[in-house]
């Protein structure tokens, strides 16, 4: 007889889904960290999982998927570090710059983030919900307190904001020789960045 107080069924396999899902990106990230995205073959992945390899695709119908779901992890990781040195509150513009400047930061010190880089690593992470959904996650409480203050512009949609964010935070990445120091980001960040998403009558940079 089942207990009253037993997970059902269902939620248990769920449970147990979520678990081996959780080991195969782990290991991925310890197998990529070990020999790098490209090197990394499924069978490694499977191996380190303690499983063969026609199960991992059970879980992942690749490796660019499993890659996807590191790098998901990885921004998350990188997100709950931002949100815990930079609370929500004073000029957006501040935040939103602060912001950056700090996810690039965490991002150049992270081995598996420089290795995507690689211009032989380019095509090897798609772009997938789960990565759409960490930005949004991030960044959409910071929108809503820029546009509570004013000092956002009117005109630019969530969607607008992140795929600009998302597309000058891969410039600043992978455009290293330009910008050989993280104040040398900052200063294009405020200059131009900042100023092409505020309110110029509101935002104020300090």
């Amino acid at each position: 007889m089942t207990r009253p107080d037993a997970a059902p069924p269902r939620q248990q396999q769920s449970d147990a889904e979520a678990d081996r899902r959780g080991a195969i990106v782990a290991a991925a990230r310890q197998c990529f960290q070990k020999w790098g995205l490209a090197r990394t073959r499924m069978d490694d992945i499977a191996q380190g999982v303690g499983i063969v390899r026609p199960n991992l695709y059970r879980y992942f119908p690749s490796k660019e998927a499993v890659a996807a779901a590191v790098s998901a992890e990885e921004s998350r990781r990188i997100n709950n570090i931002r949100r815990e040195r930079l609370p929500i509150g004073g000029p957006v513009g501040d935040l939103i710059a602060a912001s950056i400047v700090l996810g690039l930061q965490l991002a150049l010190e992270d081995e598996y983030i420089v290795d995507l880089l690689r211009m032989e690593n380019r095509d090897l992470v798609p772009e997938t919900i789960a990565a759409a959904t960490v930005r949004y996650e991030y960044w959409r409480p910071i929108f809503e307190h820029g546009r509570a203050r004013g000092e956002l512009r009117s005109d630019l949609s969530d969607d607008d904001l992140i795929r600009w964010l998302s597309t000058v935070q891969l410039h600043f990445l992978s455009q290293r020789a330009l910008y050989p120091t993280i104040d040398d980001i900052e200063r294009d960040v405020r200059l131009f960045v900042v100023p092409s998403i505020t309110n110029p009558s509101m935002s104020r940079l300090g």
